[in-house]
């Protein structure tokens, strides 16, 4: 179940951040048509997948905390348990996810011209 949830999350974060940085391309691009070298870029995309990783980790970990103790106070029978470590380690498998799924579409855009852009 924790592999299946994990691939799932991945996507998710994979889809979430590629959209979001392919959507703002024009803005990239007017960015790079006033003189933004690729490196800017990468910083603003990068910015972009940490600020939502962090929103969406923060708001991942109160739900799953939230409702943990929403089940065990109607089930008390079941117990469950979250240990510091695991909780460490998705969070940096999340932040590792969102690097890669923001850096793909970084290339692409730090590569393309600037009047490629406008012409879409």
């Amino acid at each position: 179940m924790a592999a299946i949830a994990f691939l799932v999350g991945a996507l998710v974060v994979g889809i979430v951040l590629y959209s979001a940085t392919v959507e703002r391309q024009r803005e990239y691009g007017v960015l790079k048509a006033i003189g933004a070298r690729g490196a800017m870029l990468y910083r603003v995309t990068l910015a972009q997948a940490f600020l939502v990783t962090v929103a969406g980790s923060l708001i991942g970990v109160a739900v799953a905390l939230g409702s943990s103790e929403l089940i065990m106070e109607a089930r008390p029978q079941f117990l469950i348990a979250y240990a510091p470590e695991t909780v460490a380690a998705a969070l940096a498998a999340g932040g590792v996810m969102a690097l890669l799924a923001t850096f793909l579409p970084a290339r692409v855009i730090a590569a393309t011209a600037p009047a490629e852009v406008f012409r879409r």
